[in-house]
């Protein structure tokens, strides 16, 4: 079976190839199925909203869809950590993270090294990116968020906005990091 999902969507396929649906077909004497059926969920409730082909229908469809949701709960992707903390602290060990501390982000570190991991990070914990910068704008006396950033060494990333979210990610990943070494809770 194939599985196809995508963590901002609130849909989930789950495929049932040619060899998926003999092995099913051998479960059950006299299937009349078709020879690939492909079946689609809303992932929060594990509803059937789209079955492909439409026309198979009946207990075979039924079961076989039960099939795939089970299929779909064995093999999805864990729900991210819900803070940029839990985040960090469970990709990087705690070597890691005093060394982040030391010689910053923008050194290489697993899941923050290419843009597109940042720009994903960015968009998961921008809530929290922005809370934090907030609050540091204020705390070290700047009139605003964009005035603290534009402080920042590599404010040159700022041109884009792939660039400025790789940037911020930067930002909280050191500002995490120094919490973590220091045995600051926020």
């Amino acid at each position: 079976m194939k599985l196809h999902t995508n963590p901002q969507s609130a849909f989930v396929t789950v495929e049932f190839e040619p060899q998926d649906v003999e092995a099913f077909a051998s479960r059950w004497p006299c299937f009349s199925g078709p020879e690939s059926v492909s079946f689609t969920f809303q992932r929060s409730s594990g509803d059937l909203v789209d079955m492909e082909p439409s026309e198979f229908d009946g207990s075979e469809a039924l079961a076989m869809s039960e099939d795939a949701w089970a299929y779909y709960e064995e093999h999805q992707e864990p729900e991210p950590p819900a803070t940029f903390r839990e985040w960090l602290t469970g990709t990087l060990d705690a070597e890691q993270i005093e060394d982040l501390a030391r010689h910053g982000a923008d050194t290489g570190w697993p899941g923050i090294t290419y843009t597109s991991e940042c720009v994903e990070l960015f968009d998961r914990y921008s809530d929290e990116i922005r809370e934090a910068l907030n609050e540091d704008a204020e705390a070290f006396g700047y009139e605003s968020p964009e005035a603290f950033v534009a402080t920042f060494n590599r404010r040159d990333m700022l041109w884009s906005e792939d660039g400025r979210k790789n940037l911020l990610v930067w930002y909280m990943s050191e500002r995490v990091a120094h919490d973590v070494v220091e045995g600051v809770e926020r």
